[in-house]
């Protein structure tokens, strides 16, 4: 599910460019009432095949990207105030990558910290997602927001990074982010100095950060997934890295091997049916939406061996790798 507090634009922008709302929500069983509670969620997949839709009535390529420039941390609703009400941007950040499956259950958010340089993730953990380009453009809209709020209104990320193809027409990303990001990549994610994760917070409150962890932990106890929807989230983070094992996992979610495989089991599947079915995933995003080459998707998603890669993929899909892509490439555009 997702939170509609970041869509809340949506009609408005449809109005602007000439599309009348009503007309394009109702295609999907909604109405334009389904935007103005920021409380109400709807399903990932539906919220990227609106976006899908949006662009192609509206022949505005960035459209999403559009949606999120006007929403900001306060559309998070009770983590966006909890993050505010923190200390400094750090702890902030933390708030966001702990509870974003609060409002948003389809994809993750990760804080990574490479030497004197952050990259703050965004990460589609949902499977089959059409229009990626959409979701990561209004996820990387919202974050730069999310962070000008932190840092102050001059704030600017260093680099930018999409893991979709390059578009048409750059400038829009250019001109929102002030910097001219980089397509094509593993990763969708802000870059920016480390220092910056030290920085005090002016709208830190004591009270208020007290009164929202409170209700943050209230809406994260509702929505614990399955031991496997757990499993699955946290390996989407992990999928790069070389030790992305059983004992890993088990000890990030604190708990015992032997219990967590037991418990897949329970749930009629395992630990390496789960990780095989992510890295499956990812290898079909990065193959449908990027140019990257086979062999690096391949080790993108934690194969040192291309021609292993490219057994395992043709045992999960039935076609080697290129032939799968080629296949994608004649699909409708956005379809992938």
């Amino acid at each position: 599910m997702f939170r509609v507090g970041p869509l809340m634009a949506t009609p408005a922008l449809l109005t602007e460019l000439g599309v009348d709302p009503g007309e394009l929500l109702a295609e999907f069983g909604l109405e334009t009432a389904n935007f103005q509670d920021p409380e109400h969620t709807l399903p990932f997949a539906l919220v990227s095949r609106i976006f899908g839709r949006c662009v192609e009535c509206t022949g505005c390529e960035h459209f999403a990207l559009l949606v999120g420039q006007r929403a900001g941390a306060p559309s998070l609703g009770a983590i966006g105030y909890l993050m505010l009400s923190s200390a400094t941007v750090g702890s902030a950040l933390g708030v966001l990558t702990e509870h974003l499956n609060v409002q948003d259950r389809g994809a993750v958010a990760a804080v990574r910290i490479d030497s004197d340089r952050v990259s703050l993730s965004y990460s589609i953990v949902e499977p089959g997602v059409e229009h990626v380009d959409q979701v990561y453009g209004i996820s990387m809209a919202v974050a730069r927001n999310i962070m000008r709020g932190l840092c102050g209104s001059d704030w600017c990320p260093d680099a930018v990074e999409f893991a979709f193809a390059k578009p048409r027409d750059v400038e829009p990303y250019r001109r929102f982010f002030h910097v001219t990001p980089r397509f094509d990549v593993g990763e969708t994610a802000l870059i920016f100095p480390a220092r910056t994760l030290d920085q005090p917070l002016p709208s830190a409150d004591v009270l208020l950060n007290k009164l929202m962890q409170q209700r943050v932990e209230e809406l994260a106890f509702r929505s614990i997934g399955d031991v496997e929807e757990r499993v699955r989230r946290l390996l989407r983070l992990m999928i790069t890295s070389p030790d992305c094992s059983l004992t890993t996992v088990a000890q990030r979610i604190d708990t015992h091997e032997r219990t967590l495989k037991r418990q897949l089991a329970a749930a009629n599947t395992s630990f390496r049916a789960i990780r095989e079915e992510v890295r499956f995933e990812a290898a079909c995003q990065f193959l449908a939406n990027t140019r990257v080459a086979v062999g690096e998707v391949a080790f993108i998603v934690g194969y040192s061996d291309p021609s292993a890669f490219t057994r395992a993929f043709q045992r999960w899909s039935g076609s080697a790798p290129s032939q799968w892509r080629a296949a994608m490439k004649r699909r409708p555009l956005g379809r992938r």
